[in-house]
């Protein structure tokens, strides 16, 4: 309620009203992951995420214009991380990855407040009430079948920067066989010697 006091001339009294809204906003942060084959050039390249959000206005779902752009791209560049600033904290919002180069599947995790969820597709839906708040967590993880392997970072560090993670293949496999089949024979030989010499 405004009161408007009476003007002392008794001439019409001129008042300005200002209204703002204040809405809490939570941002969400997306990393990439890589694993599978390394030596397949679209898991060493560019990704891309998209993201849509609604917010309830007088019973009706209303879209939300997302801050700095819906559609993001996660590239060696960026240290595959990306983050959705001023989002409204009772918005609804669906997370889609509209290019996962070609990957053979994707998993994505969302941890929001406490409360994780994994999804086995390229599109997860986020319920920014659930987060009290806080900063939601999502990580896009894609696997690329074949015989090398790769950890892409866990989003490549918060700006930090970093491309795929070298792989950590069982290189050293054979010469261990090797190895083992050179001592097995060095001690038949040892063993004869002494039974020879003891007669």
């Amino acid at each position: 309620m405004v009161r408007i006091p009476p003007s002392e001339d008794g001439e019409p009294t001129n008042v300005t009203l200002t209204a703002t809204n204040t809405f809490d906003v939570v941002p969400i942060d997306v990393r990439k992951r890589v694993t599978g084959d390394k030596t397949r050039p679209d898991a060493r390249g560019t990704f891309e995420v998209s993201l849509s959000c609604t917010r309830p206005v007088d019973g009706e779902d209303e879209p939300v214009t997302v801050p700095g752009g819906a559609d993001r791209k996660l590239s060696p560049a960026n240290g595959y991380h990306t983050t959705y600033d001023d989002l409204p904290a009772n918005a609804t919002c669906t997370l889609t990855e509209t290019d996962d180069g070609d990957a053979d599947s994707t998993i994505i995790t969302t941890d929001a407040n406490g409360t994780v969820t994994e999804v086995d597709g390229t599109s997860v839906e986020i319920d920014l009430a659930e987060a009290g708040g806080t900063q939601v967590e999502v990580v896009v993880v894609n696997d690329f079948d074949g015989e090398g392997t790769t950890d892409a970072p866990d989003g490549g560090g918060g700006g930090g920067g970093g491309g795929i993670l070298p792989g950590t293949g069982a290189w050293f496999g054979p010469w261990l066989l090797w190895l083992a089949g050179f001592l097995l024979l060095a001690g038949t030989v040892v063993l004869a010697l002494t039974r020879r010499q003891r007669r």
